[in-house]
This record gives structure tokens, sequence and C-alpha cells, in this order.
């Protein structure tokens, strides 16, 4: 299979709709809500046991919805919350079930971090090519956006030594980026050259965002992190259709460096954008979360995230008007309303249904799969992996002419090797940071 033929198969693709990769997403709080009260319920297994159920509730089930072709999502939808919602009405004679829940979890996690790239997937879900949404296009906003969740828990910019910290960190991104080019280049791997660029990549939009983020935060430190977001993304939106800067990002011919990476560089704005909205979000859900947490404490949260929600949702539909649609190759406003908006309304559901089915003294530690904690402690890492993966399997398997088992059989093995090698981190409490 030429590299021509790969590029082609990802060139000039439509994606999904807003409802379709909306209702993907309740399949997600579906296998938490279930997860979440068998745990509670103590019906899960501990040790490698229990690891492998989770292994399948969070990667597997996720993956086999992914390839589905047969069932409508809402009934695949209806089918997980079925067991939830009986599990829930059963009767719990066991009054202990607190306190045997704090001994036997760890660390938190964010639910959106669960699953890499995977290497055969279904077309409807990959990125577009200009105009419009898909899966991976809000997954790649949500990363961005989850990203500055973590961030926003503490604000570190009046701290010393935290411009050297930024620089640091975009210098290990930028490395990373010119390792892919070369790479890429040298490998002759196939590209898809209008999602960022002839050299960009999205390591090095990390890398430019820190820088952007702190600047930001710097000359407008009295700010809050939604109206930073707000300013970044309308001054974006305006230059992008009140100037020829959008034209020139879509149609330009690639004559010099600038040209040749237009997407990626005019893409900026939009992901700093995200980022801070992130940051924003990080502070109401993770700052100063108290030991005991009630429903009481979740409600406030959600009302305080509601909130932000509906101004965010005001600003999408005013920026879809002033413009020609979504878009993930420009970042542009409706692209990251849309990305802020889905991910904010699903952490209200989030939060809520965590706030009601754990017991106010559990931990926060004891609210998260272990599965998905070891995931998110080594976040770049299993990012890295996962690219590195992908890779190789595009390299070595004619995936266009898989079929549906051997392309099953090849993503469960993917899958089961990332996750068990950042289980074995976590067992031997190895955190890779960069």
């Amino acid at each position: 299979m030429s590299k021509v033929e790969k590029e082609l198969f990802v060139s000039n693709l439509t994606g999904s709709s807003i409802e379709d990769t909306t209702t993907l997403l309740f399949v997600g709080l579906g296998l938490y809500m279930l997860w979440s009260i068998m745990s509670v319920r103590k019906i899960i297994p501990s040790g490698f046991l229990g690891w492998l159920v989770q292994f399948f509730i969070f990667a597997i089930i996720p993956l086999l919805v992914s390839v589905n072709r047969v069932f409508p999502s809402v009934v695949l939808v209806i089918l997980l919350f079925i067991p939830s919602i009986v599990l829930l009405l059963m009767r719990d004679d066991s009054p202990k079930h607190a306190r045997n829940i704090q001994e036997k979890h760890h660390k938190p996690d964010t639910w959106d971090k669960r699953m890499s790239i995977s290497p055969c997937f279904h077309a409807n879900w990959a990125k577009v090519e200009t105009w419009g949404t898909s899966l991976m296009d809000l997954g790649v906003g949500s990363f961005m956006f989850s990203s500055g969740m973590v961030a926003g828990r503490k604000n570190s910019m009046t701290e010393k030594g935290a411009f050297r910290s930024v620089l640091r960190n975009a210098l290990v991104m930028f490395v990373l980026g010119f390792i892919r080019l070369v790479t890429t280049k040298g490998l002759e791997y196939q590209e898809h050259v209008t999602e960022y660029g002839v050299h960009w990549n999205f390591f090095f939009t990390l890398g430019s965002l820190a820088i952007g983020v702190y600047l930001l935060r710097l000359f407008l430190l009295r700010w809050s992190y939604f109206w930073l977001a707000t300013l970044a993304t309308v001054v974006h939106h305006v230059f992008l259709t009140w100037t020829p800067l959008q034209q020139w990002a879509l149609t330009a011919p690639r004559t010099n460096l600038l040209a040749q990476n237009k997407e990626g560089i005019v893409s900026i704005p939009g992901y700093v954008a995200l980022f801070l909205y992130g940051m924003e979000t990080g502070k109401i859900l993770l700052q100063d979360r108290p030991a005991i947490y009630t429903k009481a404490h979740a409600w406030a949260r959600t009302q305080k995230l509601v909130i932000r929600l509906v101004a965010v949702l005001v600003f999408y539909q005013l920026s879809k008007k002033m413009s020609v649609g979504i878009s993930r190759r420009l970042a542009n406003m409706p692209y990251v309303q849309w990305v802020v908006g889905t991910n904010m309304l699903f952490l209200c559901f989030y939060t809520l249904w965590d706030g009601y089915i754990f017991p106010p003294k559990a931990t926060y530690q004891t609210r998260v799969a272990s599965l998905l904690r070891q995931l998110n402690d080594n976040g770049l890492f299993v990012f890295l992996l996962g690219n590195l993966f992908t890779g190789a399997v595009n390299m070595t398997v004619d995936t266009l002419r898989c079929g549906l088992v051997k392309g099953l059989a090849i993503m469960t093995l993917y899958l089961f090797v990332i996750c068990y090698i950042v289980r074995m981190l976590s067992v031997h409490n190895i955190r890779i940071r960069f």
C-alpha cells in the first residue's frame, strides 16, 4: 500500500454530525456510571482480574462501539445505562462499603484521556478536511482543554522561576516536534499536510501554547481564565473573518516556510483559548476540594460550571452566524466553543454523578478506576507511545484492506500493550515527565 494511497484515504473527509459525536460521548458516561456503581457495590474483583475488568469496560467496549455499523449508537447507550440503573436500584446491605472502597484505589484521573489514536479507525470519526466535526476533531481540542484543567488547579504565574519552567516545557515540546518531523520525513511516513502544514505538527503547537498562555497571563494577570480565553478566541475570530487571514490559510500556495506551515501557525490562538477555558474549569472543579465531598459540594461546583456553559453556548451561536462553520484546521471560534461546551456539559454530568454515587467520606482517589489513573499519571508518555505504535502498525499492516476481525485483534492488542505498560509503571511508582 503506497504512501499516496494512505494520504488520499484521510483527505477530504467530512466527518459526522455533532449529534452522532455527542451520542458516542454518552457511551463514555454510561461506562463510568457502570464502573462506579460496580465499585460501590463491590462487584469488581481486586488485583489483576479487577484490572482486566476495567480494561474491558474502558477500552474494549469503546473499541467495539467505534467500529459498530449495525446498531444505532442511541441503542448502545441505552443498553449501557440499563445495568447501571438496575445496580443503582438494588439494595446494598453492606454499611461498610465506603471504608472498603477507600482502601482499593489510588489517584484521580480525567475522563477524557482513556484512549489513544487507534490504527484501524472508522473514517466517520477521523479528522475532517476543513469544515465540519468528528470524534477526532473533538479529541484534539479536548486534549488541550483537559491539559488546561490540570494546570488550572493552581496559579503559578507569579512564582519564582515560572518563566524558566515555561521555556523548559516549550523547549521539550519543540524537541519532540523536531524528532517527529525528522522521523516522518526520513521514513516517508504518510502525512496529511492540511492538518498542520508541511513541517508543523502537534508538538510544535503544544510548545507555542505554553508560551502564548504565559504571555497572556503575564500582561493580563487580573483577568480570569474565562475572559482571557474569550478574548483570545474573539480576537482570533475577528482576524479570520474581517481580514484575508482565513482565505490565506486555506488557499494560499505554499511558496515559503510561513505559507508551508500556515495551518499550524494560524490555529495557535484557538488552542490557547481552549487551554485557558480548561484552566477555568480546573479552577472550579479541582481547586480546594474538601476531604468530605458531599452532594451539596458537587451541586455547587456544577452550578458554577453551568454559568460558564451558558455563556459558551451563547458565544457558540453568535460565532456560527458570523463564520462559515466549525473548523479544527483553523481552530476558529465555533470550533473552540463547540469543544469547550461539549466538555463542560459532560463534566457537569460526571460531577453530579460522582457526588451522588460515592459516599461523602470516600477519598478523591477512590472515585477513579485504577486503569484511568495509570493512563493519566503518564499522559504525555501514553500519547507518545500511542503515536509510535500507530506508526508501527500503519507501516507494517495494510490497514485500508484490513478485515473487521483482524482489525479488532490488532486494536485490542494495541490497547492492551499500552495499558499494561502504564500499569507496570504504576506498580513501580514510575511517572515519566517531559
